[in-house]
């Protein structure tokens, strides 16, 4: 089993050592450097959080190849995310203010989302509305099967 660097108390270090043992509810997918699970709400129907499984916290602390390896997991799960929900826009958003661990939040936006063409935590106080349930996360997986992530 590959050995991933990790920090105590990190929330995604957490979800990456419950990926391994295959008790994380939310997972939807996974590649060598990746996972991807279900955000925490639906209220923008797909969207996933890509978390790196090594600990770091910023981009360019990577070595230049493992960095293009990761953003190319991250916009492969795009393009998934916009082949299964015709998307207007996908935003890729990645912080790491609150969890300082590299990850995306990846958000399928439509011409019918409210605000569509605003920042997507404008709505932030309606995102209980759609609660990521086990058929959105079903979903989500089914989106993964198969041999062409890349």
């Amino acid at each position: 089993m590959t050995e991933f660097l990790k920090k105590s108390g990190c929330p995604h270090c957490y979800f990456i050592d419950q990926a391994i043992l295959g008790s994380l509810a939310t997972k939807v997918f996974e590649t060598d450097r990746v996972i991807v699970i279900a955000g925490d709400h639906q209220y923008f129907p797909g969207y996933c959080v890509v978390i790196a499984k090594n600990h770091v916290r910023e981009m360019h602390h990577l070595p230049p190849e493992a960095a293009a390896n990761i953003f190319a997991d991250v916009l492969a799960v795009g393009r998934k995310i916009e082949g299964a929900f015709k998307t207007y826009k996908m935003n890729y958003v990645s912080l790491g203010n609150v969890v300082e661990h590299l990850h995306w939040h990846v958000m399928p936006r439509t011409e019918s989302d409210p605000d569509h063409k605003d920042h997507p935590w404008k709505n932030m106080s309606r995102f209980s509305e759609n609660p990521t349930t086990p058929e959105a996360i079903n979903h989500l997986r089914s989106i993964f099967k198969g041999d062409d992530f890349l």
